[in-house]
């Protein structure tokens, strides 16, 4: 059991100016939070959690709880289809995947396997869904149907997968430790493959366990490992530009990149860094004492969202990455 001597116990709007991990009143699930993830517009968190599985949407202008909706098995991942929280697809653990609108469950896909990930194309509106397999299903949502599936020619199980969001590359990482690049024009074949092994200081049982692809500059792509390293790549160049351990054999979970293409903040179940692409060099290093299970940075902000091995979601401010947002004042 978590001590609640862990959270600060002067004012919310104090610490989070000290720069204390906090959390607010609302922002809690009865166990523990998995994911959360902020909508285009700024406005709402998603996240789920447990138990049982639930997923809360929350206000950050009013910095409440907006709804709340349960499941009857585990989420694996979600997406949010629309720039606000109205349209969200949930794939579940037992091979079913739920679109929800404002008022609740919409409609219900079977799918021909059990997913792993989730990943959505906003250009193209196409949802990728790897399975615990070496094949990934497309759903096209504007014909609503199923079009060709990917299947790659390595022997080996999908663990991730992540879509550039201005040409559409759509990339998988392996439990072998590969990624493998596909045009979504052409899915007979991959069109690349990176062998991150070459680059790696642990090689044995070392699978990719996060990727990421930099929200401004396309060309930069990182993948994160169940060692605890990550490689940064320029898909222009034959090697990556920098190889690094953030915490040994502690595995990568999230990885962001969208303020700064000179920087990149990465997290694993304990630490959160922050750190310079060219050098290497740590700006910032934040251990937490509760089980990291992501992170959720809001957009042109300090602030980090975290989702625990605990009931409540915390919430820490970096001045180095941002300002505090317009919404920090209603905190009490």
């Amino acid at each position: 059991m978590i001590s609640k001597s862990l959270w600060p116990k002067t004012s919310v709007k104090q610490n989070i100016q000290n720069g204390n991990l906090i959390s607010i009143p609302d922002f809690c699930f009865p166990y523990s939070t998995s994911l959360t993830k902020e909508t285009s517009d700024g406005k709402y968190l998603i996240s789920i959690g447990t138990y049982p599985s639930q997923v809360k949407c929350f206000s950050l202008n009013n910095l409440n709880m907006k709804f709340q909706r349960n499941f009857d098995s585990d989420i694996i991942d979600f997406q949010v289809l629309t720039r606000n929280w109205e349209k969200l697809t949930f794939l579940r653990s037992d091979r079913k995947l739920d679109f929800h609108t404002k008022s609740g469950l919409y409609y219900q896909i079977k799918l021909p396997e059990k997913g792993c990930d989730l990943t959505f194309d906003r250009r193209k509106l196409v949802l990728y869904i790897p399975g615990v397999s070496n094949k990934v299903a497309i759903l096209d949502l504007n014909n609503g149907k199923f079009t060709n599936e990917i299947k790659s020619d390595e022997n080996s199980t999908i663990t991730c997968s992540g879509v550039n969001n201005k040409n559409g590359l759509f990339v998988t990482g392996m439990e072998n430790g590969k990624n493998e690049f596909w045009d979504p024009r052409i899915l007979k074949k991959c069109i690349g493959k990176l062998n991150n092994f070459n680059y790696l200081k642990y090689k044995k049982y070392n699978s990719v366990s996060s990727l990421r692809f930099n929200d401004k500059n396309d060309n930069l792509f990182f993948s994160g490992f169940q060692s605890g390293e990550i490689i940064v790549y320029d898909l222009r160049c034959f090697s990556p530009l920098i190889s690094k351990v953030i915490h040994p054999l502690n595995p990568v979970k999230t990885i962001r990149a969208n303020y700064n293409s000179n920087y990149i903040l990465v997290s694993d179940s304990n630490f959160v860094k922050y750190w310079r692409l060219s050098t290497g060099k740590t700006k910032i290093s934040f251990k937490s004492e509760i089980n990291i299970n992501h992170i959720c940075s809001i957009k042109n902000t300090g602030i980090i969202f975290f989702s625990l091995n605990y009931k409540n979601i915390g919430i820490k401010y970096f001045k180095s990455l941002g300002p505090l947002p317009e919404w920090s004042c209603a905190l009490e």
